[in-house]
């Protein structure tokens, strides 16, 4: 049975972190290549709101904003910046993997020392106990 540690938990956390900059970025992309939707400016009780549909009180084009599609030269930024952040995801993943293995290995030695020192415990204990006598008599 594997036992769990702090480290997993460690690991499993950044592995959430990690994803969610990956989804953050997808998202980002995703919403530069469908950015060509309307949106519409809208009054409502006095307040300005935006959303998808026309206005309900007001022409269809009233209030019609106009949403650029990003650049290429933005978008080859973005690309830039997504290259840049899995590269440093991807040396921190190696470096952290590396000292979860040290980590592992010293804890094994530890382990294997501790078990050591229990049986040599043992073995003293068992050696300061009196010798049993045993009396075949007549």
């Amino acid at each position: 049975m594997e036992q769990r540690t702090h480290l997993d938990s460690l690991n499993f956390r950044e592995g959430v972190i990690e994803t969610s900059n990956y989804l953050i970025l997808i998202a980002a992309l995703t919403m530069a290549q469908t950015a060509d939707a309307d949106a519409y400016k809208c009054m409502k009780n006095g307040r300005t709101t935006y959303q998808a549909t026309p206005c309900a009180t007001e022409a269809p084009d009233a209030g019609k904003v106009k949403i650029k599609a990003p650049s290429a030269e933005q978008e080859a930024t973005a690309k830039q910046k997504l290259k840049a952040i899995e590269a440093h995801n991807s040396v921190h993943k190696e470096n952290q993997e590396k000292a979860d293995r040290e980590q592992f290995e010293k804890n094994v030695k530890l382990s294997n020392i501790d078990e050591q020192r229990r049986q040599a415990d043992a073995l003293e204990k068992e050696a300061k106990k009196p010798p049993v006598s045993i009396f075949i008599g007549r």
